[in-house]
C-alpha cells in the first residue's frame, strides 16, 4: 500500500495518506477513485450522571466510485485532508464549510443518484 514517496500521517485518528491511497482503520480507498469529500457535524446526546449533554462530532466522509469512508476527525485535520486530496483531484466535489447533518444527508442523496455504490448508506 505504500506510495512512491514517504507516507504522510494526519492527526485524524488511525489514518494514513499516501500518494495512491487513503486508509482509516480497515477501510482503504484509492485517491484517484475519490469523487467527493465532505465534513459534517454529527450530533449525539450523551447521558452522564443523569444529565444529558449534546456533543458535536465532526466527521470526514470520502466518497469513491466503489464505496464510502466515514470517520470521526478533528475539524482542522479533516479540512487539511480535503485540501491535500483536492491537490491531486481538482474535480473532486466538496464544500468549504462543515455541513449540518441534515444538509449532509440531503447532499448524500444527490451523490447517491450519481453513484449506485451509495444505495443503503446512511439510511
Amino acid at each position: 500500500m505504500a506510495g512512491k514517496q514517504k507516507a504522510l500521517f494526519l492527526n485524524v485518528g488511525i489514518g494514513l495518506l499516501t500518494n495512491d491511497y487513503v486508509t482509516f482503520g480497515d477501510d482503504v480507498m484509492k485517491r484517484k477513485d475519490i469523487v467527493a469529500a465532505y465534513l459534517f457535524d454529527h450530533i449525539e446526546i450523551v447521558e452522564t450522571d443523569c444529565v444529558s449533554k449534546i456533543c458535536h462530532i465532526i466527521h470526514t466522509v470520502l466518497i469513491s466510485k466503489h464505496g464510502v469512508i466515514d470517520t470521526e476527525v478533528k475539524q482542522e485535520a479533516g479540512e487539511h485532508l480535503i485540501e491535500l486530496l483536492k491537490q491531486s483531484n481538482a474535480n473532486m466535489r466538496t464544500r468549504e464549510e462543515v455541513l449540518e447533518e441534515k444538509e449532509f444527508q440531503n447532499l448524500l442523496r444527490i451523490e447517491q443518484k450519481k453513484l449506485d455504490v451509495l444505495k443503503g448508506v446512511f439510511e
